[in-house]
């Protein structure tokens, strides 16, 4: 209960921080377009948004989002203008994957949930949509290096605070270590962008 208090009070004091960038409407076909916040190609096709109940966050749905568009490029990512989606494998979209959408921290970092999808329904309007998925941890992206980093799990965390010393002391105390990860990557993220 603890750590779910001080997730919702972090969140609330990120607000103000993750408000503070957005992306110009548009396609993403590389990390040199994301950061120059130019987009390669106009968003022209319909996009279908989609909350997915996951595994490990039902009461915290996963958004994702699905794209149909003739692009000649695999797609990094796309912004309606207010939100950015990523799907940092570069897929061809003519087989309509998904796209995480990416909470952003400052100008510099974002995160977002790592799925793992199972099963797919049936086509809805222009994409088909995970029925199940398992959350394997979240990805950081570091948008000033052009770089994703895996946090599942706590060893992966601790490496990441090995940049802020503090911090990395006071996660080292807690018990349950494995529950307070997004909290912990939270509050790093609050500290340095």
């Amino acid at each position: 209960m603890k750590a779910k208090f001080v997730s919702f009070i972090l969140l609330l004091t990120f607000f103000d921080v993750a408000a503070q960038t957005s992306f110009e409407k548009g396609i993403y076909t590389s990390w040199q377009s994301l950061r120059s916040n130019t987009p390669d190609l106009e968003l022209n096709s319909k996009v279908v948004y989609k909350k997915v109940m996951t595994d490990g966050q039902k009461s915290d749905p996963h958004r994702i989002a699905v794209i149909k568009n003739e692009s000649p490029k695999p797609i990094l990512g796309f912004s309606n203008g207010k939100e950015l989606f990523l799907n940092a494998r570069q897929p061809e979209l003519k087989s309509k994957p998904f796209f995480n959408y990416v909470t952003m921290y400052g100008d510099r970092y974002g995160i977002y949930s790592s799925l793992f999808v199972i099963d797919f329904n049936k086509s809805i309007g222009v994409g088909k949509f995970p029925i199940h998925c398992n959350v394997k941890g979240l990805e950081l992206v570091d948008f000033k290096n052009g770089s994703i980093t895996k946090v599942l799990n706590t060893s992966d965390l601790k490496t990441i605070l090995k940049n802020d010393p503090e911090l990395l002391r006071r996660f080292k105390k807690e018990s349950k270590k494995h529950r307070k990860i997004r909290v912990y990557l939270l509050e790093y993220l609050m500290r340095n962008s």
